[in-house]
């Protein structure tokens, strides 16, 4: 919490960890598929699991866009023509010591290993306009933002002050804006940037 008095009268910014966020993983338009024991991670998950992880990425996109969901209707060059053409995708790990984190790499021989992966359709590229792999590594570091549970919240508040014979006499608090799911201070910065500077937001107890 910061405050700052601006003529006749004071401001204070409340910052804090949003606790009621909905997850991005609802919202976009990517897919994660993948399947853990203990982690809710997915916005779908493998339905069985074959041989290996690649195996099961296959089966799934058989069945869900080529509509074959049978051991006959399985025609692997069929199935990589389609992913070639219509997917981006990387393999998706998780890290798991103390806290959780995902990458599309193994950062750690004794508590990474893979878990799914994670793909968005080529038809999105010129709504983000980005490249459909920073699309990807973008989401995957807000991801994990809220797996640790850096996602923010501010309400900025204000009252007034008074001057009667040389004592200050304050008005009630009043909240003249508010609004959550950041996952960056400097976004919040910018909202306030009226009252409080960037580094002020910046070093803000919470």
């Amino acid at each position: 919490m910061i405050t700052k008095i601006i003529g006749d009268k004071e401001y204070q910014l409340v910052i804090g960890y949003d606790e009621c966020y909905e997850s991005c993983k609802r919202y976009f338009e990517w897919t994660i598929l993948c399947q853990h024991r203990e982690y809710d991670l997915w916005n779908e998950k493998f339905v069985n699991h074959w041989k290996s992880f690649e195996d099961d990425f296959y089966r799934h996109i058989n069945e869900k866009y080529l509509n074959k969901d049978s051991e006959e209707d399985y025609n692997e060059d069929e199935i990589l023509e389609y992913i070639n053409e219509n997917l981006s995708y990387v393999p998706l790990y998780l890290y798991d010591h103390w806290s959780i984190s995902l990458s599309a790499s193994r950062t750690c021989g004794w508590d990474s290993w893979q878990i799914g992966y994670i793909y968005i359709h080529n038809n999105n590229k010129d709504y983000y306009n980005k490249t459909l792999y920073e699309i990807i590594y973008n989401f995957i570091d807000i991801y994990n933002q809220e797996l640790r549970w850096e996602v923010y919240y501010y309400s900025l508040e204000e009252r007034e002050i008074k001057t009667i014979d040389w004592k200050q006499f304050y008005s009630d608090w009043e909240t003249i804006d508010w609004c959550w799911w950041y996952y960056n201070l400097n976004d919040i910065a910018l909202e306030v940037k009226e009252y409080f500077t960037e580094e002020e937001v910046l070093n803000c107890n919470f």
